[in-house]
């Protein structure tokens, strides 16, 4: 039977990964940021002998970035002018 964990669905291209190494360093150093919607990817490297990472959360955020039109409207003026 497949591990659980694959069974989710597959990574894509714009889903924000976090690295963690065997000497529990990780990058990106800040988090990451998630869309709504989103999921993020860890990529673990384990030591040797081990097969279990735990992974403890010390910031959770939750924000609104309004969403820019696709097209932009209207005039914008640069500098001065008449």
């Amino acid at each position: 039977m497949a591990d659980p964990a694959q069974a989710l669905t597959p990574k894509t291209n714009t889903d924000p990964t976090i690295e963690i190494n065997p000497d529990c360093t990780y990058k990106p150093k800040g988090g990451v940021v998630i869309p709504k919607n989103g999921k993020v990817v860890f990529d673990v490297d384990y030591p040797p002998n081990m097969n279990v990472c735990s992974i403890s959360f010390s910031s959770i955020e939750f924000s609104y970035e309004p969403k820019l039109p696709d097209t932009a409207t209207g005039t914008v003026k640069v500098g001065s002018g008449n």
